[in-house]
């Protein structure tokens, strides 16, 4: 199985992207989820609303290491994702290819490789933590649940937030099989602890 995922991400896959120009930046103001190695994608932390603002953060700690979570999304509304990495050693000195992709799977089995093609630099006003936009993702408004796999070709930081326009970080309808980290937590991450 896991060969068939190697092969899914070393195949050239189109994905719907936004352009560097109409990038927005993801802040933490998105509510933190730490992701583990939770070897099975129905275990792995899920968002329950794929409108609220939450960031999914972990580490590959080798390469083609796997890291799972999910988003659920309700009718007519599309699922929106970046994909991005700390700023810092060693992700912010490897090449394209070798920093962390993601595979968006949609509710009904059709699937996206998110590879890195940006490197756009933003800092989050709540921390002062520096990021670097990997890639941008907007899904055509299909309902129910999402599977993101997050892996690449060296060890690496990665962060895959969601919440589209017009989502509000008041607004939380929770995590299943996962807990909102504390900032001491994401801070840790950050800075490699």
């Amino acid at each position: 199985m896991f060969a068939n995922v190697r092969r899914l991400f070393t195949v050239r896959r189109p994905a719907v992207v936004v352009s560097r120009a109409d990038a927005a930046a993801p802040t933490l103001a998105h509510r933190p989820v730490l992701v583990g190695g939770q070897p099975l994608p129905w275990l792995a932390p899920t968002s329950r609303d794929g409108g609220d603002k939450v960031v999914f953060v972990g580490r590959l700690d080798r390469a083609w290491t796997f890291r799972w979570m999910r988003v659920q999304v309700r009718a007519g509304r599309p699922l929106h994702i970046e994909l991005f990495v700390p700023d810092l050693t060693p992700e912010n000195s490897l090449p394209l290819d070798r920093l962390p992709r993601a595979l968006v799977v949609q509710p009904r089995g059709r699937a996206t490789l998110l590879r890195p093609i940006l490197r756009v630099p933003f800092t989050d006003p709540d921390n002062g933590h520096r990021y670097l936009l990997l890639h941008a993702y907007e899904s055509a408004p299909a309902a129910g649940t999402y599977a993101v796999l997050v892996t690449g070709r060296a060890p690496a930081r990665f962060a895959v937030a969601h919440g589209g326009p017009g989502a509000t970080a008041s607004h939380f309808a929770g995590v299943r099989h996962g807990t909102v980290a504390t900032p001491a937590q994401v801070t840790r991450w950050y800075v490699g602890d």
